[in-house]
């Protein structure tokens, strides 16, 4: 019997072929341009080890979450193992480090690719490890990602989640980059690749579509960029088979991989196959057959006789003749070709905040409109502090969209403030669908007495390290108008970490919230210089829109305005 997963966090070090710095000249929203130096040097980052019986595998949550390297315990070898970082021009923000996989959510690196996210890790003494990453600051498009080792498995099981959060339809085609050898990369149908240098294969029924770009390949849900809807979920999943112990080229599928010789087959298992049947096709027409108990351990291999050289196929039947494996020593695989552009789908437009009541109900009398209409109109509600009319609306949105994990938080907000707090089965519906979103600490905090959070509550210390989170929570509150409940999540942010757009949400919410002047202007003044996180939601927008024009003569202010007024992101 295999022994259980195991967890290890450590910290990484790395040797950099180039030094990395932010653009000194760049305003840098929501992500800086970066820039190379010229001189090598080491990063050290925390990074987390999932390990079995079989292989190992290490991620970087500070990288952007991505797989750096597998290690195969069966062959005592790495699969792919970053001995040296490269990083290099190019990219979306100047910079580029095509090494290890990664998720994508648009068709191409991420803009945080190189950045930290969230993440957690899990071990079933009986089952699997796990690592979630994610990352719920980006906008329009985050994501949580589950990195799954099974312990009786020599395979890696991931499991994405990606959800536009923004306002407006976004563009959108999730995926992997595998930047790993691709000179011997082939394709076994669609969904199907093998890595024959390196001895890795992938299965995903829902990534259809790859090819190789920029020196790495990327495999892609669909052939070109998609329209995800406001608050839209998509999953996918995919599975990472390194083979080992194979001696040519490897045929693989459905947890099987075949190696044809001459004189023998080698055949790999990456699960167990108890009371299975090997099945050995000949070119003169005959068939063959043997009973099989296959395991992750070690290859079995079948010595072919004289009358049985030069085999037509191989196939793996489970105790009920159903086909489970088939490979052939012809044909199968194909060379990856290049990425073609495909001209994106237009984008439609989407019902909006700002929309009167009226429009709103007539959106959601429409299908492709009726959850997003109905999650407007509980925003609404909330604003308007009508909050039974909020939580049914919550309600209606989220039987036309249960995955919504935004509107069952708003729903226990709306609850919460109804005076309903105990065992609230929205927050563990919303925890289900994305279990490291900040937001759900934010309600955790807020369901507790005041006094409880008193010189800085521990509920808040796993968000400093990606200060973002505690801005993009703030700002789901202020757009809701509940300023009272952003006044309380700043102000115990702030006691954590001083960022200059928490300040100015407190100000804007001291101002809309209860006429508070001499205290926003104390906030807006306690800002004294251009500092990240900058604006890009719509409404950081508005908060800096209408503090300029209280305090036309704070400089800093206005510069943050500026930087506001010109993001490319949606607006309600």
């Amino acid at each position: 019997m295999p022994s259980a997963a195991r967890i290890a966090v450590f910290d990484a070090d790395f040797p950099i072929a180039e030094a990395l710095e932010i653009d000194p000249a760049s305003s840098g929203y929501p992500f800086p341009p970066l820039r190379l130096t010229s001189h090598v040097t080491h990063g050290q980052w925390e990074s987390v080890a999932l390990e079995n019986d079989f292989l190992s595998l290490t991620a970087v949550p500070a990288l952007g979450g991505r797989i750096v390297a597998i290690h195969d315990k069966r062959a005592g070898r790495d699969v792919f193992n970053p001995h040296l970082l490269t990083l290099r021009e190019g990219g979306r923000r100047g910079v580029e480090s095509l090494f290890g996989i990664q998720l994508i959510t648009d068709g191409q690196e991420r803009l945080n690719s190189m950045g930290p996210v969230d993440f957690s890790f899990s071990a079933d003494e009986e089952s699997s490890s796990t690592l979630w990453v994610a990352e719920s600051f980006t906008w329009p498009l985050s994501f949580h990602l589950r990195i799954d080792l099974p312990s009786d498995r020599a395979e890696i099981n991931l499991e994405a989640r990606i959800f536009n959060r923004s306002s407006e339809a976004a563009h959108y085609n999730g995926g992997l980059l595998c930047s790993v050898p691709i000179e011997s990369v082939c394709e076994i149908g669609k969904g199907w690749l093998c890595w024959e240098e390196i001895g890795m294969a992938m299965q995903s029924e829902e990534l259809r579509y790859s090819s190789t770009a920029n020196g790495s390949v990327v495999s892609t849900r669909f052939e070109r960029l998609r329209e995800m809807s406001p608050h839209q979920l998509d999953t996918w999943s995919a599975v990472l088979t390194p083979i080992s112990g194979l001696s040519n080229r490897p045929y693989f599928g459905g947890g099987l991989a075949a190696a044809f010789s001459e004189d023998r087959i080698e055949v790999q298992a990456s699960r167990p196959f108890e009371r299975h049947k090997l099945l050995l096709l000949t070119r003169g027409g005959s068939t063959l057959e043997a009973m099989a108990n296959l395991s992750p351990d070690k290859p079995v291999v079948l010595s072919l006789g004289e009358n049985e050289r030069d085999p037509a196929a191989i196939a793996l039947l489970s105790s009920a003749r159903e086909q489970v494996f088939r490979a052939s020593p012809v044909g199968g695989l194909v060379p990856l070709s290049e990425a073609a552009f495909v001209e994106p789908e237009v984008l439609s437009e989407a019902p909006r905040l700002s929309a009167t009541r009226a429009k709103l109900l007539v959106a959601a009398f429409r299908m492709q409109d009726r959850a997003w209409a109905h999650y407007l109109l509980g925003v609404q509600a909330l604003q308007a502090k009508e909050f039974s009319e909020a939580d049914w609306q919550f309600e209606q949105s989220l039987l036309f969209n249960g995955e919504d994990h935004l509107a069952w938080w708003m729903k226990a907000v709306a609850k919460r403030h109804l005076g309903e707090v105990e065992d609230l089965q929205e927050l563990l519906n919303a925890h289900y669908l994305a279990p490291l979103e900040p937001a759900l600490r934010a309600e955790a905090l807020l369901g507790q007495s005041p006094q409880e959070g008193f010189g800085g509550s521990p509920l808040l210390e796993p968000l400093v390290s990606i200060p973002e989170n505690l801005i993009e929570v703030a700002c789901r509150m202020v757009e809701a108008r509940l300023f009272e409940d952003a006044s309380r999540w700043i102000d115990e942010s702030l006691r954590h970490i001083d960022l200059p757009m928490l300040r100015y949400l407190l100000a804007f919410s001291l101002l809309a919230g209860s006429r508070m002047d001499i205290e926003a202007a104390q906030q807006v003044r306690a800002v004294k210089q251009l500092a990240p996180p900058f604006p890009y939601r719509p409404v950081e927008r508005e908060a800096l829109g209408e503090l300029s024009s209280r305090f036309p003569g704070d400089e800093v202010l206005r510069r943050y305005a500026a930087l506001a007024a010109t993001s490319r992101n949606d607006s309600t």
